[in-house]
């Protein structure tokens, strides 16, 4: 069970928490409650509100931004790709014109 005091998990046997000094309520119901929370995976803060866990980012949302990360690496290396043939393509071109002036 959990110190509606500090939040604290405690032992179902003790009267006190042992961290705050609070007296324990060991009532059934209070029992109950605190059980369903441990099964729900929520915790209470110190005012004794059940606040549930944050959630995780979604699969889908990673695996879209690792997408569009691996697209865009795909852009910049085409885009070297290209830029490399071009500059040859030029300077062959530069080369035909110097040879045939002469």
């Amino acid at each position: 069970m959990f110190c509606k005091n500090c939040g604290k998990e405690i032992k179902d046997t003790e009267k006190f928490c042992s961290y705050c000094g609070t007296p324990v309520d060991v009532h059934e119901d209070n029992i109950n409650r605190q059980e369903n929370i441990r099964r729900k995976n929520v915790y209470t803060d110190n005012f004794n509100t059940v606040v549930p866990p944050k959630k995780s980012k979604s699969k889908l949302k990673k695996v879209i931004i690792a997408i569009i990360a691996v697209l865009v690496a795909l852009v910049f290396l085409l885009y070297g790709y290209l830029e490399m043939i071009l500059q040859d393509r030029i300077q062959q071109v530069q080369y035909k014109i110097q040879t045939t002036k002469l």
